[in-house]
């Protein structure tokens, strides 16, 4: 698994606002992709299937 990152570290590299990310992480959370901890967020190991890192860049890229 990754470090935990804050919502506001990745609503700056996306350039979206802090409310999206947090929502958008709420989801991932309810799907059991990505798990809170304390005050940020990490992927879990769900996450290691090999097609969804085309899938997450698509998301990303349509949100972008």
């Amino acid at each position: 698994m990754c470090s935990p990152v804050r919502a506001s570290q990745i609503a700056h590299a996306l350039k979206l606002p802090r409310v999206s990310v947090v929502r958008r992480l709420e989801e991932l959370i309810k799907h059991g992709y990505v798990e809170r901890v304390g005050n940020a967020y990490r992927v879990t190991d769900k996450v290691n299937i090999p097609e969804l890192q085309k899938k997450l860049q698509r998301r990303i890229d349509s949100v972008t």
